[in-house]
């Protein structure tokens, strides 16, 4: 069991050379959610895996309080083992840790109703987040965050509010100081919430946030990032539409509106300026995806929801669509992306490497934008975690340890905005992807030379010719123009032998490899299933 063996790395080595928390996660994520393992399973295996530690042992009890609401042999030792596991993890000074014990601790005792342990606990953890301000993920603050709030009646009225306000300020106050406008405007958010249940002035919440929305849209400007200024300036819409009057709505209209046909003229080969009709109709096929993946984690859970997202045929650009652009209709694109309620895309002609019409480059990047947009409003919605990420590729059982390793300080550091670490690990990984991907589909990987006999791995290129027959056309020649050929985007190589400009190792490149990983094993999956 994975888990078990990255807890004997975590006691050898000390948390820098284990993915016990990662793993502890996900697993907890299977027994409260109804997708993978059931609860007797994780239990049989931890069981089976005959390792005593509080570590683990508590999920044996939890299990069993989830399946069957067993209290004397579930709830009631998960809440003792709990306890000594936290009071481990502090001894040891295993920090990433606390936070998944102690929200596990604080769901249980509220299930349990158990007010005096409840409040203490809560408190724990307020007082966790204040002494570690400097040095917790921020993903990991969001989950204490939201924990505390759903348990907010444990500790109203008591001074620990006062005290839980003035760290979500001074926090938000450090996330605009970095100009992390997002994170800036969830702690904002946060704060309204506490602010909105404690019956206080949620008036300097409200303000925070729509400055927020105006300082990070000026902030595209001068930076000429039009696609996602116009994506955020929809969200600023959404999310503010009650508070705002009507001279604020305007003006964010018209850098919705702005942002997308500035977008458009970027791409040189565009020849068609769109109209307000064609912006607002391809913004409604994007909130059509969005709020789609909301229903189906809302029905499935978040595997599913992602899987769904990428199973649409509009993160490939053909010949076809490309033409239909050079030619000046782009809302041949917008057609071709919308949907049915089962998630079915209408189909797309392909082409290869070869015969590639002058607006490809336009079409990738157009389709960059989408997926750009689409993943701000997940994200920013709160229905695209890094727990989601996390759970997701630990099911893929065909990575080894180490890529598993390297996609998870990925996601890690995309999450974390730390972009140009994230840009060189994730385009290592999607090339490691495709050649695990190949391997187990029965595929070369590996070269010989004719006149030594010398066997070596063959290049991004070479894996990709082995299954060009196989794997989508769409998907292979995007592919190999956005990272191998030299008449395309080469960002392989550009990456790999260090010439790729500084700013573009960015939050857009981030999200395009994200997508691209993903994208690449649903289409493995497709081909060889």
């Amino acid at each position: 069991m994975r888990l078990t063996e990255e807890l004997e790395s975590l006691i050898e080595n000390g948390p820098q050379s284990s993915r016990f928390d990662i793993e502890l996660s996900s697993v907890l994520r299977e027994l409260r959610q109804d997708w993978g393992r059931s609860p007797e399973q994780i239990r049989v295996e931890i069981c089976e895996s005959e390792t005593e530690h509080p570590l683990v042992s508590f999920l044996v009890g939890l299990s069993r309080w989830i399946e069957d609401r067993e209290y004397h042999h579930g709830a009631e030792p998960a809440l003792d083992d709990l306890r000594e596991a936290i009071d481990t993890v502090i001894e040891e000074d295993w920090s990433s840790l606390f936070p998944i014990l102690v929200i596990q601790r604080i769901d249980l005792l509220s299930d349990l109703n158990h007010e005096s342990e409840l409040k203490a606990e809560v408190k724990l953890a307020l007082f966790f987040l204040v002494e570690n301000k400097e040095s917790i993920a921020i993903d990991s603050v969001f989950r204490i965050l939201e924990t505390i709030a759903a348990n907010l009646n444990s500790v109203s009225g008591t001074p620990t509010i006062g005290i839980l306000i003035d760290y979500l300020e001074a926090h938000a106050e450090r996330a605009i100081t970095a100009e992390d406008y997002r994170n800036h405007r969830k702690l904002w958010r946060q704060n309204l919430e506490v602010r909105d249940s404690e019956g206080l002035d949620t008036g300097p919440a409200i303000a925070a946030i729509i400055k927020s929305y105006n300082d990070e849209l000026e902030s595209l400007k001068t930076n000429e990032k039009h696609s996602i200024r116009a994506t955020i300036a929809k969200e600023a819409i959404t999310e503010c539409n009650e508070w705002i009057d009507e001279s604020q709505r305007v003006e964010w209209e018209q850098e919705f509106i702005e942002g997308n046909k500035l977008s458009i003229e970027q791409m040189a080969e565009i020849t068609h300026e769109p109209s307000e009709e064609d912006i607002s109709e391809l913004d409604d096929a994007v909130e059509g995806l969005v709020k789609k993946f909301r229903d189906w984690k809302n029905e499935r859970n978040a595997i599913f929801a992602i899987k769904w997202l990428l199973n649409h045929n509009i993160f490939a650009p053909d010949i076809e669509v490309a033409r239909d652009i050079s030619e000046g209709s782009i809302m041949g694109f917008v057609q071709r992306i919308t949907v049915s309620q089962a998630g079915e895309s209408y189909s797309q002609d392909e082409s290869t490497i070869e015969d590639l019409p002058h607006s490809y480059g336009a079409m990738v990047q157009f389709i960059q934008s989408i997926r750009q947009s689409v993943y701000y409003r997940l994200q920013n919605r709160g229905l695209l975690t890094e727990g989601d990420l996390f759970v997701l590729f630990n099911t893929l059982d065909v990575l080894s340890a180490d890529t598993h390793a390297y996609i998870t300080d990925f996601v890690i550091h995309l999450f974390e905005h730390n972009h140009s670490a994230a840009v060189h690990i994730g385009m290592t990984q999607l090339e490691a992807v495709i050649r695990t991907l190949a391997a187990d589909s029965g595929k070369s990987v590996l070269s010989q030379n004719e006149e030594t006999g010398e066997l070596k791995r063959r290049s991004m290129a070479g894996v990709l010719y082995q299954v060009e027959e196989e794997l989508s056309e769409s998907w292979v020649t995007y592919l190999r123009y956005r990272y191998g050929e030299l008449s395309g985007q080469n960002l392989r190589n550009q990456i790999a032998h260090g010439y790729l400009p500084y700013p573009q190792a960015s939050w857009g490149m981030s999200i395009t490899l994200l997508f691209d990983i993903l994208q690449t094993f649903l289409e493995f999956e497709k081909a060889y299933a």
